[in-house]
């Protein structure tokens, strides 16, 4: 066998949701806790609502992928580039119409009824107006002006934002906040906190969103920040066999339950003229095909980041059966990009020790198990090592001019190392394969094990360069953050990250594999303390905090749930990015958050008097549902006095506090020499 190694005060009561109760599927409970035994219980912040932040529905990640009916998806998506083609449909990268941006949140998006509704025009007039052929001419007569400009300003948009900062430093503000790409991690240590927005203040006092879009317009005029999709498109209409389409519904239902950052994420569906769409990110690197050769070291990353995907997949107890280089992308064409595993249409969701009994897969990476028909999990583990031989060498294990010759080698695993390049591969590797291509499953390590074996692990990044702790404590920092916001924030937060892509994400990748030292794709409470031990925060505060980022309360902090606790620190948090996701919160365009928009997205599971304490907690006791504009306001946060919130709670060490901690990273930066690691380009940065 190969072998392993370890891997690096108020008297109030309030209302908490208990996470055993999710954990076990039972029905939500809610207990009385009095705030003298929480020493983070904020008063002031909540002005007398409190829910606890933590939302206790285990199927919000889930519910992120949004369904549409009846809906054409080439109406909301421009198509850019056809990327593959079949008898059955078509994949295209495709981008977002300019009209369509921001959705319901943008008031020439809304319906007609709902920009009436918006403007204060009486119900009655309304119905009016709304009535189909005459109700035009009603309208016509009314002198009411649905498409002028100022119709947004005057009903969803009439706040101005205040700026002590002049119109040169504001620009520069604005440039900086919407451009991850130019992250710079020592103009956020030196810039003054005090005076910087989430939401980027306007060169005057228009209305808000009209300097964006201004901005934006002159941005989108150069090129910039257009983010591409893939779209898949299933014509439902030649599939003669049911069950292709069973599979087509069951690689949707499996795809929204993973969220790991080496599976591609799925991230809205639509039905329509007798089409199935999906809507996934991104991967526009190729292949692996496309990158062939790989020297070990590459080689090595690339099945540590399968092994981890596999060992995830496995753990929730769905099996891929489909591994091979076709179905491994890089993520974008840069030298250090990241692969994502795609395709799920053949997976399945598997009971512990049960036996499958479906010949799926693709024959040059079948496990000789799948042939005979009886096989587990491991049949996985098999074609991950039929990958590791093929990165190792260029050339199959398996080889033969007919299929019956590959069925004969596969089933007798017969491979040897005799090719050109194998003289050059270390023997560790060349144990690691022989370990995964065991013919007996038996005999076979399951991914975890694979996961922690000595070749896999060796010469991986290390996290002892001085950029990346600095990039780690403004991770940290914004962590805290995170911890202050309202639910409602947070949920926000939770859309944006779902749907940024791998180069905006950036850096956040690299820090959720240092957060997630076991590297089982989700983050325990160990592991969390472990990576805050260095800050010397205390027990209660860092088990604080990873109940406020555990945002699902499923006892463990997912991915996204990672993304969205700290994206802050990337800058993505504009205008444009708040605008789509309330248009994801409120899942009936109704140009309102309300209740029942938000149990479309938290679940069944949550009671509506949790729900109707997320909307109260925002500030809004009257007609329970938020506009755009009420939505907005809740990000103009002053952060000084968020800071000094922070320093209040946080219970670590009076000799280190945040600000010590800034003047650290400020002082390490600057004496940073020329050429080392800390001059890498950030974008670039390997794993």
């Amino acid at each position: 066998m190969f072998h392993f190694c370890p891997l690096p005060s108020s008297k109030k009561a309030y209302n908490r949701y208990s996470k055993s109760n999710v954990l076990s599927n039972s029905t939500v409970s809610v207990t009385s806790v009095d705030t003298k035994d929480d020493p983070y219980y904020d008063e002031d912040a909540v002005n007398g609502f409190r829910t606890d932040t933590v939302v206790a529905t285990p199927m919000l990640g889930e519910n992120m992928m949004r369904k549409l009916l009846n809906r054409d998806p080439y109406d909301i998506y421009q198509p850019v580039k056809l990327l593959g083609t079949g008898s059955m449909g078509s994949v295209n990268m495709v981008k977002k119409r300019e009209e369509y941006l921001g959705g319901s949140a943008r008031f020439h998006n809304l319906s007609l009824q709902k920009k009436l509704e918006l403007q204060g025009v009486h119900p009655y007039f309304v119905t009016i107006f709304t009535i189909p052929g005459i109700g035009a001419f009603f309208l016509g007569c009314s002198g009411i002006d649905i498409k002028a400009e100022d119709a947004l300003s005057r009903s969803m948009h009439s706040r101005s934002v205040q700026s002590n900062m002049s119109d040169a430093s504001v620009y520069e503000a604005q440039i900086g906040e919407y451009s991850p790409p130019n992250f710079n991690l020592q103009d956020i240590n030196n810039s003054n906190r005090s005076h910087v927005s989430i939401i980027q203040p306007s060169h005057s006092r228009k209305p808000r969103h009209k300097a964006i879009i201004a901005y934006l317009k002159n941005e989108r005029a150069q090129g910039k920040y257009e983010f591409h999709y893939a779209l898949k498109s299933i014509h439902l209409s030649r599939v003669n066999d049911i069950t292709y389409i069973r599979e087509l519904k069951n690689e949707i239902n499996l795809m929204k339950r993973l969220d790991h950052c080496n599976i591609v994420r799925p991230l809205e569906t639509y039905q329509f003229s007798g089409q199935l769409y999906m809507l996934m990110e991104l991967c526009s690197g190729g292949d692996l095909y496309a990158r062939d050769p790989y020297t070990e070291e590459q080689a090595a990353h690339i099945v540590e980041s399968l092994l981890s995907a596999v060992a995830y997949m496995h753990e929730h107890n769905i099996v891929h059966r489909d591994l091979k280089y076709e179905n491994v992308m890089f993520v974008n064409s840069s030298r250090n990009s990241e692969i994502k595993i795609i395709d799920f249409g053949l997976s399945k969701k598997f009971l512990p020790d049960q036996k499958l009994k479906e010949g799926v897969g693709t024959i040059y990476t079948m496990a000789p198990e799948v042939l005979k028909k009886n096989y587990t999990s491991k049949a996985d583990v098999w074609s991950v090592g039929v990958l590791a031989y093929m990165l190792l060498s260029s050339q199959m294990p398996f080889y033969g001019r007919k299929r019956r010759e590959v069925v004969k080698k596969i089933s007798k695993s017969t491979f040897d190392f005799k090719g050109r390049r194998w003289s050059t591969i270390s023997s560790q590797a060349k144990d690691f394969v022989t370990e995964l291509l065991r013919r007996d499953p038996t005999e076979r390590p399951t991914a975890e094990e694979a996961r922690k074996a000595l070749w896999v692990n060796t010469g991986q990044s290390s996290f002892s360069s001085m950029r990346t702790e600095e990039g780690m404590a403004v991770v940290n920092k914004s962590l805290e953050h995170y911890s202050t916001l309202k639910v409602l924030q947070k949920l926000a937060l939770m859309v944006i990250a779902h749907k940024s892509t791998s180069e905006e994400i950036g850096f956040l990748r690299k820090a959720f594999k240092r957060y997630n030292s076991e590297q089982h794709g989700t983050i325990s409470l160990v592991e969390f303390k472990k990576c805050l031990s260095v800050h010397e925060y205390s027990e209660s505060y860092m088990e604080h905090l990873f109940r406020e980022v555990d945002l699902d309360g499923t006892g463990e902090i997912k991915y996204t749930e990672f993304l969205a606790a700290s994206i802050e620190s990337t800058g993505l948090i504009t205008e444009e990015r708040l605008a789509e996701a309330f248009d994801r919160l409120d899942s009936d365009d109704s140009g309102f958050i309300t209740v029942d928009s938000l149990r479309a997205l938290l679940g069944d599971e949550v009671s509506s008097d949790y729900v109707e304490g997320i909307i109260a907690e925002s500030g809004i006791h009257e007609d329970k549902r938020i506009s755009y504009d009420e939505f907005l306001s809740l990000w103009d946060l002053d952060l000084e006095v968020e800071e000094r919130k922070l320093e209040i709670v946080r219970c670590i060490s009076k000799a280190r506090s945040v600000r010590h901690i800034e003047e650290e990273m400020i002082y390490a930066s600057s004496t940073d020499e020329p050429g080392s690691d800390s001059e890498l380009s950030h974008r670039n940065e390997p794993i």
